[in-house]
């Protein structure tokens, strides 16, 4: 076998074992680090997917302000409806009050 400290030549029957061990290590390492890889991968995509529902929610805070105060506006007035705006549609808001 080896030597510590020493390069011996393979023969044959270590060079044949070598060729089949090294594509079976390979392969064990390259799932691991897949499966490592994937993990990463899915963390950093939720966590950006969060960010963007974060920031979008964040970008509505004044139109969600303005209906509120369209809703307070309307509740005074005699208007059943308070029209708001998010994410660029309209939304029609029934304003109705409980007898």
């Amino acid at each position: 076998m080896f030597a510590i400290g020493a390069l011996t030549a393979l023969d044959l029957d270590q060079a044949r074992a070598l060729g089949t061990a090294a594509p079976i290590g390979l392969l064990v390492i390259a799932a691991i680090v897949v499966l490592a890889v994937r993990t990463v991968v899915k963390k950093i995509v939720l966590g950006l997917l969060l960010t963007a529902i974060a920031l979008a929610a964040w970008t509505q805070r004044t139109a969600l302000d303005d209906c509120v105060e369209q809703v307070r506006e309307a509740v005074g007035s005699s208007d059943t409806v308070a029209e708001c705006g998010f994410f660029g549609q309209q939304i029609d808001v029934p304003v109705t009050l409980a007898p």
